[in-house]
Order: structure tokens, then sequence, then C-alpha cells
């Protein structure tokens, strides 16, 4: 019995020993562990954001330089056209043209035409409209020729500053811009 006592302690030491060999380990330890991995998993996504968001920059920059130079290459064509529509200017220019209203255009039209070299005398004049509404038209002017003392016609293509066009008029017997648009 003795042997029996003796084997108990003994067995109470070596169970003991086992759970005291595991350290179980303590709430600050855990928490601190928890920390770090949460720690290292903002990190990494916020390293995934700033790759992201540097992705997104290279992307617009480069889109902001297609769009600069495209509009480089527009306004270049633009000025272009300009210098070449001016090739297309009338030798005498109607510089006192007025956009206010058709009645003040027609008139000031008729009035510079009518003291023109060419024009005897003024016969008559009419317009056609392009659409209903829109104050734009070409205008016809019949007159006497000083020329040969017949009658004959010239047209102008007067633009108002509507449905995307510029004011100007454009001498369409001629083939050129009596006032250019501006």
């Amino acid at each position: 019995m003795k042997k029996i006592l003796s084997l108990i302690p003994l067995i109470f030491l070596v169970g003991c020993a086992s759970i005291f060999g595991k350290e179980s380990p303590t709430p600050e330890i855990e928490s601190s562990e928890i920390q770090v991995t949460e720690k290292d998993s903002t990190i990494a996504d916020l390293e995934y954001q700033v790759w992201d968001l540097t992705e997104s920059l290279d992307s617009l920059q480069a889109d902001y330089a297609a769009l600069q130079a495209e509009f480089a290459d527009n306004e270049n064509d633009l000025l272009t056209v300009q210098n070449q529509s001016k090739k297309y200017l009338c030798d005498v220019q109607l510089e006192n043209m007025r956009y206010g209203n058709l009645k003040s255009a027609l008139a000031v039209l008729n009035g510079w035409f009518a003291i023109q070299p060419e024009v005897g005398e003024l016969s008559g004049e009419y317009t056609t409209l392009f659409w209903d509404g829109i104050e734009s038209r070409i205008h016809t002017i019949r007159y006497i020729s000083t020329e040969n003392d017949l009658s004959t016609t010239t047209s102008f293509l007067i633009f108002f500053e509507e449905t995307g066009w510029k004011e100007g008029v454009l001498w369409l017997t001629k083939q050129c811009w009596l006032d250019y648009p501006h």
C-alpha cells in the first residue's frame, strides 16, 4: 500500500508537470498578436490602395496628355482653316455690319452695295430662308450694272449667331467673305 501511496504523488507531479509545461498565452500576449495581425492586414490594404491609386493616376495623366495633344492638333487645324479662309476675303470689306436684327443687317448690306462702283442703281431685293425661325438667310439684290446697263443680281449669305454659326457675310456671287465670321 505504501507503494501505491508513493505512486499517487508521483502521478500527480507528472500530470501537473505536463500542465505546467504548456504555457497558456496571457491575455496581453493574445491581444498584441491580434493587433500585429490587424496592423499587417491594414498595411497590406493600404499598400494595395496606394498601388491602385498610382495606376489610376498614371492612366489619367496619359489620357490628359493625349487630350492636350489632340487639343493642340485641333487648335492648329482651326488656325490653318482660318488662315485658309482668310485667303477668300473679298477685296472690299463690309466693316460696319450690324447683326442686332435682320432689318438693320439688310439695310447696312443694301446701303454698302448701292455705293459700289459696278452698281448704277438698285432695282429690288429678296431673301430666301433656310428654316423657319432662323435669321440667317440668302439675300439677293437686283441692280442695274454700270458696265453694260443691264439688270443683274448678286447674292449674299448672311450668317447670324445661331445654330452654331458665327456672324458673317459671304458674297456668294464673288465667292468671298465680305465680313469674315468673328
